[in-house]
C-alpha cells in the first residue's frame, strides 16, 4: 500500500473514532420521550323537573297529592341543587305543605313562597329529589269564601344548580344562579 493511501486511511479511522466517540456521548447527553395527550372534558350538570299532574281543585280540609321533584341527571357534578316555590297571592293562608327530607331551608329567601336547597353529590346514575313531604299539599280548614278569594291559585316549581368546586357557600351559590330567573 502507498503511504498516502495509508496516511488516508489512517485519518479516516481516526475522523472515524472521533465521530463515534462524540456521537455515543450525545446519545448519553440527550434524550427524548415519547408524547402524552391530556383530553379535557368540560364538567356538566343536567336536571329536570317533573310533575305526575299539575292540576288541582282546591277543598277546604283535603289533602292534595302532588309529586314534583328533581331529577340530577347521570354523571353531573357535585353541585348545589334549589327548588324556588312561588306562591299566587293569598295562597299561603289556605295551602300548607312541608319540604321533603334533604332539603335545607334557604335563610336569606325574602320571596313569597319558599327556597330550599340540598348538597347533591357526583354518581354515575341519575338522583331523584322529591320536592314536598309524603308528596302532598293540605288545603287548611277554612270557608269556600276564603277559598274563592285566592286569585289564579298557583303553586310554581323552579329548579336551578350550581357546581359546587369553588362555590363554597350556599348564598356564594344562590347568587350565581338566582340571575338565571331573569332569562327563559
Amino acid at each position: 500500500m502507498k503511504k498516502g493511501t495509508k496516511i488516508f486511511l489512517l485519518v479516516l479511522s481516526f475522523v472515524l473514532v472521533i465521530g463515534v466517540a462524540i456521537g455515543t456521548s450525545f446519545a448519553f447527553l440527550f434524550d427524548r420521550t415519547g408524547t402524552i395527550e391530556n383530553v379535557f372534558t368540560v364538567g356538566n350538570i343536567e336536571i329536570e323537573l317533573t310533575e305526575t299532574n299539575n292540576t288541582y281543585k282546591l277543598v277546604a280540609c283535603a289533602e292534595i297529592s302532588k309529586d314534583p321533584k328533581v331529577i340530577v341527571k347521570e354523571r353531573s357534578e357535585d353541585c348545589w341543587l334549589f327548588i324556588k316555590i312561588d306562591e299566587s297571592d293569598g295562597l299561603s293562608e289556605v295551602l300548607k305543605y312541608k319540604r321533603a327530607d334533604g332539603w335545607e331551608i334557604y335563610p336569606e329567601y325574602s320571596g313569597q313562597g319558599s327556597l330550599w336547597y340540598r348538597k347533591v353529590s357526583y354518581a354515575e346514575t341519575a338522583q331523584e329529589f322529591y320536592v314536598l313531604k309524603d308528596n302532598i299539599v293540605t288545603v287548611e280548614d277554612v270557608t269556600t269564601k276564603k277559598l274563592q278569594s285566592v286569585q289564579n291559585p298557583t303553586l310554581t316549581f323552579t329548579a336551578y344548580a350550581c357546581q359546587q368546586l369553588s362555590v363554597n357557600t350556599v348564598q356564594e351559590a344562590w347568587a350565581e344562579v338566582s340571575d338565571l330567573s331573569n332569562y327563559s
